[in-house]
């Protein structure tokens, strides 16, 4: 991903291009510090370009896609139907909740964000929540049927886990884990945590029968352990989230690879392609060339799959933006999806007719300010005429608008893979406006408004574990 540096004033930037919005961003020299930008569409070039000016370090522009032509049909869609406060309510805002439940880890990643072996003072001084604190804060969320991530370094060296699992079951709210998998491959372990109630399992695999690559990514060799843990997700009947870190020229190549493989696992209703991020211990280990951006991968997974085409994913895009401003279900900008069928289930684009569909979608961004049910009740019913064939995907669709945020993925039916392309935002390709939109969000403690977005939280380990233990100071007080 390019950055670029130029000095002078903001009035001497001057670039050839077509303004999209303006924002605020961070300064890349100081990053907790927020600076004046735009975001641009270079004619030059045809991509999308973040345009920042700090008074301190000059002018400085991070392309953020470079199909320009992409970001900004989406991103005029999706503000047009979310034009409200760039802090929006947070009961709308949570479709994930995540919180820490422990510091402790038995990998080193060089991807994670923590920097564990960091400010080791720090890291240590932050104590897990006890398990009344942790009980009192699921409680604030009761009711509100959202995914909620006992999160670390890793969850699963917590000993309390399967009770902290069915406290948030009993919350009326769906307990995702986040694991590196290694304790999961103990299946009475494994086993007790899904009696608890645990809804879905995120696992990475980074590479397949690639060691080298295995080993930049998570220090070690872990792809046969974590083909174990597939296997017992298998026998349980636990859905997975199977998700690939990607690096440009380390393994952005046989994008198939990881569709061949969730498609053989029945268990797999997600598949996420996300990039390397220039956060936290991954600064030390690769460099920002090797990040990738959405609309590249986008584009890679195109190029290697007809079933995953670019066109495809961005008239896919607008219908989940449509049916989530019907719901008001949160849907993060930089998230992007598509359903793949399995076995014999037709294409998306075949069924939904998608050259059709996006004409309806334009008229249902431009009837929506005046006549919001109107417009609402005229797409639905366009979708149920074209779905009434394909039962399958009319649960899938009525399930989104059944649901207040999340529902549990083991009553999805299995004829459709959905393939996420997933990037949060860096200091070079934030933007505030665009980060308080994100559906997943970090709460430190206290009230459920007290949230931050997750992209926010990554980008500074050190000023993640201060605030952590703030709030822990805070509680002991009180």
């Amino acid at each position: 991903m390019k950055n670029q540096k130029e000095p002078g004033s903001a009035a001497s930037l001057n670039h050839s291009g077509r303004l999209l919005r303006r924002c605020r961003a961070l300064c890349s020299d100081r990053p907790e510090v927020e600076v004046e930008a735009e975001l641009v569409l270079d004619d030059s070039d045809g991509a999308a370009w973040l345009h920042k000016h700090c008074p301190e370090h000059g002018l400085e522009r991070a392309m953020v896609a470079r199909s320009g032509w992409y970001l900004e049909g989406l991103d005029d869609y999706y503000y047009r139907l979310n034009p409200g406060p760039s802090r929006p309510d947070p009961r709308r805002l949570s479709g994930h909740v995540l919180y820490l439940t422990t510091m402790r880890c038995n990998f080193r990643c060089p991807v994670c964000f923590l920097e564990l072996d960091r400010e080791k003072e720090l890291t240590e001084s932050i104590e897990a929540p006890s398990l009344d604190q942790i009980r009192e804060l699921v409680g604030r969320f009761r009711g509100w049927r959202a995914e909620i991530f006992p999160l670390g370094a890793e969850p699963t060296m917590r000993p309390e886990l399967p009770e902290i699992i069915a406290l948030i079951r009993r919350s009326g709210n769906y307990p995702v884990l986040v694991s590196n998998g290694e304790r999961l491959r103990d299946a009475r372990f494994f086993r007790c945590l899904v009696d608890a109630g645990l809804s879905k399992l995120v696992l990475s695999i980074d590479a397949l029968a690639d060691p080298q690559v295995e080993q930049q990514f998570r220090g070690r060799q872990v792809e046969r352990s974590k083909f174990q843990v597939l296997e017992l997700a298998r026998k349980f009947g636990l859905p997975v989230q199977l998700e690939r870190c990607m690096a440009r020229g380390i393994n952005d190549d046989d994008l198939n690879a990881h569709l061949r493989l969730a498609r053989g696992f029945p268990m797999v209703h997600n598949l996420v392609y996300r990039s390397y991020l220039d956060v936290g211990s991954c600064s030390s280990s690769f460099s920002r060339e090797h990040q990738l951006l959405p609309d590249e991968i986008v584009e890679a997974l195109g190029r290697a799959n007809p079933e995953l085409a670019m066109r495809d994913f961005y008239v896919f895009q607008k219908l989940l933006y449509a049916l989530c401003r019907i719901t008001g279900m949160p849907r993060c900008h930089r998230t992007q999806a598509l359903f793949v069928p399995r076995d014999a289930a037709p294409p998306l684009a075949e069924v939904l007719d998608f050259e059709t569909l996006e004409p309806i979608l334009e008229r249902f961004a431009e009837d929506t300010p005046a006549k919001p049910r109107r417009a609402a009740a005229s797409l639905l019913a366009w979708l149920g005429r074209r779905l009434v064939h394909r039962p399958d995907l009319l649960y899938v669709f009525g399930l989104q608008g059944l649901r207040r945020f999340s529902y549990p993925e083991r009553h999805y039916p299995n004829s459709y893979l959905s393939v996420c392309v997933s990037s949060l935002y860096d200091a070079a390709t934030y933007h505030a406006t665009g980060v308080w939109r994100c559906h997943s969000v970090w709460h430190h403690g206290g009230k459920p408004e007290d949230f931050e977005p997750f992209c926010k939280v990554i980008l500074d380990s050190s000023r993640f574990k201060r605030r952590l233990l703030h709030y822990q100071q805070s509680a002991g007080r009180s």
